[in-house]
């Protein structure tokens, strides 16, 4: 991931993250235009995707919000350059507002965004690609993209040549890298061969259990991922890991939330409280279950 000048984060309460790593920013809060409305940029996630699968090509996504004043500087010197325009004609172009209460603010969540203006690159199946954060010249910000996607392409080889004989710690690298990027397809691969190279029922074991139930969950496999879940729920607790109880309690309310069971995700979020009240994660509890009802899928 590149990073360059970043002005702005994100002002929101602490995200739902499975990586347990709760962090909240502050809002350098600057009164600024919404990007302009044009004809090349897609507002649907669902509209992206289904151009993307049409021909191949990864979606090039703007993350902006009404306060980002570096957001509109993108805009206007890099976005509305030639260069960058003939240049994305490989992509297809979706712009999202990361508080709208829908899309855009489940993408800033999902990918876990904590300050814009962010650029993102995913696959039709919303798979990271790449990502770069605020703002550089037209130039830069072009070969940087070019870059990032010829990084994750050496990612790819690299679990394709992977051989059965691949040593634990290149499993770990490569699981972890994957599950980043929320391809659950490769991660819950490289998660299930992990775990036959440590002892059943160690704390690697647990662990790595979990995150291949998460990765399940990504893959859309969700089935499979409550029973796996489930699995990693009675193992936490015979092991006394009062972080992972908790993470993997949270992953019921993540697996319902992606498989848009709305009153199984409230409910998974109101046993947490109440079996977790003073939890690391009660305050991501908390807020997640208070939004959800906002949720136009769950409105």
């Amino acid at each position: 991931m590149v990073s360059f000048r970043r002005e702005n984060t994100v002002d929101s309460t602490p995200r739902i993250t499975l990586a347990g790593a709760l962090i909240t920013v502050v809002c350098t809060a600057v009164a600024t235009a919404a990007p302009p409305e044009d004809a090349g940029w897609l507002a649907s996630v669902s509209a992206a995707q289904s151009a993307a699968r049409e021909d191949g090509r990864l979606i090039f996504v703007d993350l902006w919000a009404d306060w980002c004043s570096w957001c509109k500087k993108l805009e206007e010197e890099v976005f509305s350059t030639p260069t960058f325009q003939d240049f994305a004609k490989n992509f297809v172009l979706l712009r999202v507002n990361t508080e709208d209460e829908g899309e855009g603010a489940r993408l800033q969540a999902d990918f876990g965004i904590v300050s814009l203006p962010t650029t993102l690159l995913l696959d039709a199946n919303l798979v990271k690609v790449g990502e770069l954060q605020g703002f550089a010249p037209t130039e830069p910000y072009i070969q940087n993209l070019e870059l990032e996607r010829a990084m994750f392409q050496m990612l790819v080889r690299s679990y394709d040549n992977l051989e059965e004989s691949a040593d634990r710690d290149m499993l770990k690298t490569l699981a972890d890298d994957f599950h980043a990027r929320r391809d659950g397809a490769r991660a819950s691969e490289l998660y299930r061969r992990l775990l036959s190279t440590v002892e059943s029922g160690s704390e690697d074991d647990v662990w790595n259990r979990f995150y291949y139930a998460d990765s399940l969950r990504l893959q859309g496999a969700f089935e499979d991922a409550r029973s796996a879940q489930a699995q990693v729920r009675g193992m936490a607790s015979e092991l006394h890991i009062d972080e992972l109880i908790e993470l993997n309690d949270l992953l019921s309310y993540h697996i319902a939330h992606d498989a848009r069971a709305c009153l199984e995700a409230q409910s998974a979020l109101e046993a947490f409280v109440s079996e977790h009240p003073d939890g690391i994660f009660i305050r991501v509890a908390e807020d997640a279950l208070e939004s959800i009802g906002k949720e136009r899928e769950c409105a």
